[in-house]
């Protein structure tokens, strides 16, 4: 973490130092059951907070894990816990908990900006009969946007999960360097 700190800009302000110390903070060592509380970003902007009892990947894992013996009542082991952190979840916009834990990079968010400028220009007419009408369209506009080709051809999906994988890869080498 000291080397990351020190990459910081001189300039750098006390919030954005306290903000990087605590992105940069140790994980839980089991599953990340907070991923379920953070944005998956632009892969999921409407959804609401869910908690583990919504969550059927893990639910299905565990029982999976608990039916191979009886004396399963305990804690489930870390590889179990560990997998679910790297399993793709409908929850999150079909990123992983570790995806959803590490946050934006500057192309999602860059893509963020883009697809809310989008939405807005589709929402100033003619205005909508109800809530739910607004949430309706603003739902099938990020699910025709989450489709849409780069340059390349290739999805912007792929592209934000492509990024986070990046972070991951960037959080794991820094996180090495602390120890």
């Amino acid at each position: 973490m000291a080397r990351a700190l020190s990459e910081l800009p001189e300039a750098t302000t006390p919030e954005v130092r306290a903000s990087m110390v605590a992105l940069l903070a140790p994980w839980p060592k089991g599953r990340y059951g907070q991923a379920l509380k953070r944005s998956g970003g632009i892969l999921n902007l409407f959804r609401p907070l869910w908690g583990g009892q919504q969550e059927p990947v893990w639910h299905r894992m565990l029982a999976a894990w608990r039916s191979g013996s009886a004396k399963r009542a305990m804690e489930p082991p870390l590889e179990l816990q560990h997998a679910w952190n790297h399993t793709p979840l409908p929850l999150l916009g079909g990123m992983t908990p570790a995806q959803a834990m590490v946050g934006v990079g500057p192309q999602e968010a860059a893509l963020t900006r883009e697809f809310l400028t989008d939405l807005e220009r589709s929402c100033r007419e003619p205005g909508f009969a109800d809530e739910a009408e607004a949430l309706q369209v603003s739902v099938n506009l990020l699910s025709d946007w989450r489709e849409r080709l780069r340059a390349d051809g290739a999805p912007l999906l792929e592209t934000v999960l492509a990024e986070r994988s990046a972070l991951l890869a960037r959080r794991a080498e820094l996180m090495a360097e602390r120890r």
